[in-house]
């Protein structure tokens, strides 16, 4: 407890000097009018084109990540029947050697194996 009084008193030592009630009322803005900020129809003008401007390019990348999420879902569909293809291949492949080794391979060995 001590030691905390005594940091409030140094504030070299950590202490803060808290703001007053009138440094926090007080601002730099000009008093606000009956309705607060009143922005005139040329400002207002101005900043509806400004949005319909970001919402177009909004909707313009929007639009091209569409395309682009789409041409990868087809990538990916194409992948997918391309490996599906591979894999049933393989498998023919597989048994054809594995035909060959029982039918060519192990009658062969026993053949010479007995010459």
């Amino acid at each position: 407890m001590a030691l905390r009084s005594l940091l409030r008193k140094m504030p070299a030592l950590g202490g803060r000097s808290w703001p007053t009630a009138s440094r926090l009322v007080s601002t730099d803005l000009p008093p606000a009018k009956e309705g607060g900020i009143v922005y005139s129809e040329e400002a207002l003008a101005s900043q509806r084109e400004e949005i319909k401007l970001m919402r177009a390019q909004f909707d313009e990348k929007m639009e091209e990540i569409r395309r682009a999420t789409d041409s990868l879902d087809d990538i990916l569909r194409t992948d997918a029947q391309d490996m599906e293809t591979f894999r049933k291949a393989n498998e023919k492949i597989r048994k054809a050697c594995a035909v060959y080794l029982v039918f060519v391979c192990v009658p062969a060995a026993i053949l010479f194996s007995m010459i």
